[in-house]
């Protein structure tokens, strides 16, 4: 599969946070949410998780940070809302 065949290529990111803000009691997505249905859950969001990192890890291999995304992606606990608090979270909630 590559990430071209993915129905959701083309779908913008904020798209996903308005999705998940419907679910949301506060009507403003949390970390953990964002994380684990925008990131995580679609290739997609992988990939930007990929390239948002490679500017905290420099001089780090390619196949490292896939590989730390991955194990971030597959555990979902509070190591995985840390980093994306800490790359996304633009408004420090």
């Amino acid at each position: 599969m590559s990430v071209n065949d993915d129905d959701n290529a083309n779908f913008p990111l904020y798209e996903y946070r308005d999705i998940i803000r419907q679910y949301d009691d506060t009507n403003e997505p949390t970390v953990h949410h964002f994380a684990t249905h925008a990131l995580c859950k679609h290739p997609t969001g992988k990939i930007k998780f990929f390239k948002a990192l490679e500017q905290h890890f420099t001089d780090v291999p390619d196949r490292l940070k896939i590989q730390f995304i991955l194990d971030l992606c597959d555990k979902r606990d509070v190591t995985l809302d840390e980093w994306v608090k800490e790359i996304f979270d633009t408004d420090g909630k």
